[in-house]
C-alpha cells in the first residue's frame, strides 16, 4: 500500500496548490511532550510560510495549532495515509525520543523525504542527505534550520528524494531483510 503515487492527483483530491511545498505530521496534540510538537510549533514561528502548506493528520485538535495550519483528516486506512503522504514534499518527526516510527517507514517508502530528530531510533531510517535530514532533539532552531534545508532541496530535486527514499525503503524496510537481521 505504501509506494510513491500521483502527487498531482493527491493534491487536487485535498484541494491543495501544486505550486505549495507540503509540510506534513502526524498530530498527537501538543499536550504530548516526547513527540516533540512544541518544538515543532517553535521552529515553524521562525519559517517564512509563503508558499508552505503545513498540514497534519490524526486527532483533530482544534485551537492547539497556529491558525493556517491545516488539518487533512484522521485517516482510517492504509490507502488514506498513503494518499496525504503522496501530497507532501516532507514529513516531519520532531520526537524527543522514538523507536523505530511506522510513520518514518510509511513516508519513505511512499517516497517522502523526512525531517527528524537524532533521539532513538530515528537517525537509523533518517540519512543525513539521502532520506531526509536530522535536528537535534528539542532544538527549534536545529528544527527550523532542517525544515529549511529540506524544502529548498526537495524543490531543487524532487523526482531524486523520491527515488532515493523508495529505494532505502525497499532495500532496508522490506519483511525479508528485516527478518533477515
Amino acid at each position: 500500500m505504501f509506494h510513491p503515487r500521483n502527487r498531482g492527483a493527491a493534491r487536487n483530491r485535498l484541494g491543495i496548490d501544486d505550486g505549495q511545498s507540503v509540510i506534513l505530521f502526524v498530530s498527537t496534540g501538543l499536550d504530548v511532550a516526547i513527540k516533540g510538537m512544541t518544538i515543532l510549533k517553535a521552529a515553524m514561528e521562525s519559517i517564512a510560510t509563503d508558499g508552505l502548506e503545513v498540514c497534519f493528520i490524526g486527532a483533530e485538535t482544534k485551537g492547539q495549532y497556529p491558525d493556517g495550519w491545516r488539518w487533512l483528516g484522521a485517516p482510517t486506512s492504509d490507502s488514506e495515509i498513503s494518499e496525504f503522504y503522496a501530497a507532501a514534499d516532507i514529513l516531519v518527526v520532531p520526537s524527543l525520543a522514538d523507536n523505530f516510527p511506522n510513520v518514518i517507514c510509511e513516508a519513505l517508502s511512499c517516497g517522502v523525504p523526512v525531517v527528524g530528530s537524532e533521539g532513538g531510533g530515528i537517525p537509523e531510517l533518517v540519512i543525513e542527505g539521502q532520506t531526509g535530514f536530522l535536528a537535534k532533539p528539542a532544538s527549534a532552531s536545529d528544527l527550523t534550520s532542517a525544515i529549511s534545508r529540506a524544502v529548498v532541496e526537495t524543490k531543487r530535486d524532487r523526482q531524486g528524494w523520491t527515488r532515493r527514499c523508495r529505494v532505502f525503503a525497499e532495500e532496508n524496510l522490506g519483511i525479508e531483510r528485516c527478518v533477515s537481521r
